[in-house]
């Protein structure tokens, strides 16, 4: 927890961007453990991760050199763990989140998480609008394709209406990145991006830092029509309670 609060500290420190904090965990960890972040710190927005999943990276192994035997054990282990989100640790993860008044960033990899996030909505565990983050492109998962964007959308909008809900997208990997953020900007969502993704600005030539990225987006932005919020624009946009309120 100190290395979570001193990266919080020195962030809100420098600037007032939002930061939404991670609840997705490592294999083994219980519910309760991976939502631990929220009662410590109450950010502003937090990651809500909404299916039982095979989520993998293995094919990698054969696709770099590792410079670290662990780096190679981590990967190779994906091949036979299962990503779970059952629905009691659902529960825990939003019942957490609606006690500390901290909004979930819905991650949605598939169709089924949006059945889900509407079954919390209708439990009233989750409160409406919500914000919907369709990650695509993962192996196990939905892939980073125009159709499945698309559909994706369309069936959010079906199922909790329009204004009731906020969207952004990301494609996992090169160049998925950028066509997933494209889409998403030319379709009226937002844009998710950053090396948790996707560590290529270009192909097979590694990005510096996230704000080649962050730049990448605003071009494209831009090409549409799109003005970049400013960080208490997007407070506003997502209905949160203010980074007056956190504790960090």
């Amino acid at each position: 927890m100190e290395t979570w609060r001193e990266i919080l500290t020195k962030i809100k420190e420098k600037c007032d961007v939002i930061i939404c904090v991670t609840t997705g965990g490592a294999p083994g960890m219980t519910a309760e453990e991976r939502v631990s972040v929220v009662p410590e710190f109450e950010p502003e927005l937090c990651s809500l991760n909404t299916e039982s999943m095979n989520f993998s990276l293995y094919p990698l192994l054969h696709r770099f050199e590792w410079k670290y035997e662990w780096e190679r054990k981590m990967i190779g282990s994906n091949k036979w763990i299962v990503y779970q989100n059952s629905f009691k640790d659902l529960e825990v993860f939003a019942k957490t989140m609606k006690k500390y008044d901290v909004k979930p960033e819905c991650e949605i990899y598939g169709s089924n998480g949006l059945y889900n996030t509407r079954f919390l909505v209708r439990e009233e565990l989750i409160d409406q609008p919500i914000h919907i983050q369709f990650v695509l492109g993962v192996l196990g998962g939905t892939g980073a394709y125009p159709q499945e964007l698309l559909h994706l959308q369309t069936e959010a909008l079906r199922m909790f209406g329009s204004g009731n809900f906020s969207w952004s997208a990301i494609g996992v990997d090169y160049p998925r990145n950028f066509t997933m953020a494209a889409l998403s900007i030319a379709m009226g969502g937002n844009v998710r991006v950053g090396m948790e993704d996707n560590i290529f600005i270009r192909y097979m030539k590694h990005a510096k830092s996230n704000a080649e990225f962050v730049k990448e987006v605003c071009n494209i932005a831009d090409l549409f029509g799109r003005e970049i919020a400013s960080p208490d624009e997007a407070r506003k946009m997502l209905n949160l309670k203010g980074i007056n309120k956190v504790n960090f």
